[in-house]
């Protein structure tokens, strides 16, 4: 006796998830490496507390300081001397800026702008060497921003 196609059974067709649970987890790992990546520069920090500051507006190739309230003056969350630090500005200011924009001006100043981010406990000596360090010859940073957390306005 012979068999004819309508009894033949046929298996509904499956989808295989493995390779769909391997692009979820691969975008989880370069979100996780990505967020990280963008607070590199940013130190935990208590920040003085201000009325007057205003919102941060992030400029492009900005250069970034942090200053903890041991006195220890830290870049992309690494710990520096204080001629260490010099050096690594110096690497950084005469950098090539994006999309061609300048290094310096016409008076060798540089155009580079600097955020120092210092804790609420931590001594005004160490702001003002790092103030003092860009002001070098060298050097030569004007655009110098310190960092402050808002206050609550009283109403």
């Amino acid at each position: 006796m012979m068999k004819t196609a309508k009894e033949e059974i046929v298996e509904p067709p499956q989808m295989d998830m493995t390779p769909m649970i391997d692009i979820v987890f691969q975008l989880i790992i370069f979100f996780m490496i990505v967020i990280d990546l963008s607070q590199q520069d940013l130190e935990d920090l208590v920040l003085p507390l201000s009325k007057q500051a205003m919102e941060d507006e992030a400029e492009e190739g900005r250069l970034y300081v942090n200053i903890n309230r041991k006195g220890e003056y830290i870049v992309q969350r690494q710990p520096l001397s204080l001629q260490d630090l010099e050096n690594e500005l110096k690497l950084k200011v005469d950098a090539p800026r994006p999309k061609g924009k300048p290094v310096r001006d016409k008076m060798g100043l540089a155009e580079r702008p600097i955020l120092i981010r210092a804790d609420m406990a931590t001594e005004f000596k160490h702001l003002q060497k790092v103030m003092f360090i860009c002001g070098k010859e060298g050097l030569k940073i004007w655009k110098v921003n310190l960092a402050a957390g808002q206050a609550k306005k009283e109403e």
